[in-house]
């Protein structure tokens, strides 16, 4: 899986969807990638931003990963959504957040329109999350 045809760079997955759009750049399509990364916001190289801002290492990975495959993705077509998780729960950035959430959208409908509280998939989200 790559993020360009010419950089060698890899990606972790290629998501393509069958009744959704996303944004790569300023093209619709129904391809995105995705980059998963872990960090540890206690390790020393993190610390020091961390004790400022808990939110700013998952930001500035974030900003790594970007700058490493969003430009080869959106010539391929593809959007790029880094996804960036600490060993403390952290999920970030917010448009990762806010598209892992949006997972669960269908399964809440379906489980409202069949009578349903959408309790069931309100507590897989939040498993999701853990």
């Amino acid at each position: 899986l790559g993020s360009s045809t010419t950089a060698g760079k890899k990606i972790d997955a290629v998501l393509s969807f069958a009744n959704r759009t996303v944004l790569a750049g300023s093209t619709a399509t129904a391809v995105m990638t995705v980059d998963v990364s872990r960090l540890c916001p206690l390790l020393p190289s993190h610390l020091q931003t961390a004790a400022r801002d808990a939110a700013a290492t998952i930001d500035e990975r974030a900003r790594e990963k970007n700058a490493k495959h969003l430009t080869g993705c959106i010539g391929l077509g593809r959007a790029f959504l880094p996804i960036v998780v600490t060993t403390l729960g952290g999920i970030g950035p917010l448009a990762s957040r806010d598209f892992l959430s949006s997972l669960f959208a269908n399964s809440m409908a379906a489980e409202r329109a069949a009578g349903g509280s959408g309790q069931l998939t309100a507590r897989r989200r939040s498993d999701f999350f853990r």
